[in-house]
């Protein structure tokens, strides 16, 4: 029987190593910052300067705007074109339904890309509330799905930006 084990190894290892190529190496999105758009005031369009590196899976995109009432300003959800993308998106912008509030408003702005169903193994996102008259930011979250609030009223109680 010793003549079957270096044979029994060899098979295992062929195996083993055929295995390990066939797993494909998962590449993952990341969102590495966030910024508001310098034209964002209390009127739309609003917007979001959104850094990121996306990897191929990417098929969604979208956003919601909030005030500190808890009302939803506007929303949408749409087909993305940022797969396998790097750097920075200037101006993602909020416009579509308009919306206007009174100065001294907290608007907050939520933004989100990746794949449904959108989870944090396959989305990431970003959220800035601001006073939309003076354009202080009272908070500012990015990373994986789930991470950020989606609205004003959401935000952490206790938290500053």
């Amino acid at each position: 029987m010793k003549w079957l084990s270096p044979r029994i190894f060899g098979l295992l290892f062929v195996l083993a190593l055929s295995f390990a190529l066939a797993i494909p190496a998962f590449a993952q999105s990341d969102a590495t910052g966030v910024a508001l758009s310098n034209y964002s005031d209390c009127d739309s369009p609003a917007g979001l300067d959104l850094s990121m590196n996306t990897d191929g899976t990417v098929t969604r995109e979208g956003g919601i705007v909030t005030d500190d009432t808890g009302a939803t300003l506007m929303s949408f959800d749409q087909a993305s074109g940022l797969a396998n993308f790097s750097g920075t998106v200037t101006g993602y912008g909020f416009s579509t339904p308009p919306f206007s509030v009174p100065a001294g408003t907290v608007i907050g702005l939520y933004a989100y890309i990746g794949s449904m169903p959108y989870d944090a193994s396959n989305s990431i996102e970003w959220f800035i509330g601001y006073v939309c008259d003076t354009q202080e930011i009272v908070y500012s979250c990015f990373g994986a799905y789930g991470t950020c609030p989606q609205s004003v009223t959401a935000i952490p109680t206790g938290t500053t930006a």
